[in-house]
């Protein structure tokens, strides 16, 4: 078994809770941070739950990239990187609610929101 394969999977709950882009989000809205389970979330390196998330969800829903960085493999093959600032993966919930699970401080620091009308101070039941 391949180490891709040994990565966790979530896809079943791809189909509860889907992706949006970044043009699916409101125009106006504001960031409600969660802290539950805050503590062990941090215990996790960022990197793999970027890829639990990317395996499942395939790239962000937004992403501001940092730098574009080429290699040269063989004559006239590059192989491109880029390599990304921040990230942010938009997941629908079945209440209807829009979640935002990204990074911060240059993907050093991962941080989940309940993404708000602007008009709204905090989350409601729903």
């Amino acid at each position: 078994m391949s180490n891709k394969d040994k990565i966790l999977s979530i896809a079943p709950l791809h189909y509860k809770y889907p992706s949006l882009s970044a043009e699916d989000m409101p125009d106006k809205f504001i960031l409600f941070p969660i802290t539950f389970r805050n503590e062990e979330i941090e215990e996790f390196e960022v990197l793999f739950l970027h890829r639990l998330l990317k395996r499942n969800y395939g790239f962000p829903s937004d992403w501001e990239p940092e730098e574009i960085k080429r290699e040269t493999i063989e004559e006239g093959h590059y192989i491109v990187y880029a390599l990304g600032k921040e990230w942010k993966y938009y997941i629908r919930t079945p209440s209807g609610g829009i979640i935002q699970i990204g990074t911060e401080k240059f993907h050093s620091l991962l941080k989940i929101f309940y993404v708000l009308p602007e008009d709204t101070s905090e989350p409601n039941e729903k």
